[in-house]
């Protein structure tokens, strides 16, 4: 019982310190400018999809305005305690996704039809009828194998990586 103990005390400690190393390479990275891009001038996507231009809070009135009324404009890095926003310019249109209009999966259904026509074999049909009539038959030889022979059964709870899906 005390091993227990000291393995999650240990557990704790590590997951402890991988978390303080990760905040202290995001404190580095924001610092050389990496997660913001503190420039002033430098291009930038605003929140709601338009381009704009990386500006000192205090020139923007669009982002003073946007504050006052409860939007909080996207924040392109800092310079000391002065923030610079990403300054939406209005002229430029919103930025979106191509739709395509086309099914997905058509290929593959015309594909699987064309391949399958290979597993069967056109004969006669048996049946004795004055009009012949052909029918496909399956010939395919692959026969599957059980994989998994002899074994014994998992007790419960043995494998908790394992789950069983159930629709």
């Amino acid at each position: 019982m005390n091993i227990v103990k000291m393995y999650e005390c240990t557990l704790q400690l590590f997951c402890l310190c991988l978390l303080l190393v990760l905040v202290d390479v995001a404190v580095v990275f924001a610092g050389n400018g990496l997660f913001f891009s503190s420039e002033e001038g430098d291009a930038c996507d605003s929140d709601n999809g338009h381009k704009g231009i990386c500006k000192l809070l205090e020139d923007c009135p669009a982002a003073v305005q946007r504050i006052k009324e409860g939007i909080f404009p996207e924040i392109c890095g800092f310079v000391g305690t002065q923030s610079f926003v990403c300054c939406e310019n209005k002229n430029t249109p919103k930025e979106t996704e191509p739709t395509s209009k086309k099914e997905t999966g058509i290929k593959s259904k015309e594909k699987c039809n064309q391949y399958g026509e290979y597993a069967y074999e056109v004969k006669e049909s048996p049946t004795l009828t004055v009009d012949t009539q052909m029918s496909k038959v399956l010939e395919c030889t692959f026969e599957r194998e059980p994989l998994i022979v002899g074994g014994t059964e998992a007790s419960r709870r043995e494998f908790p990586h394992m789950v069983r899906y159930i629709y």
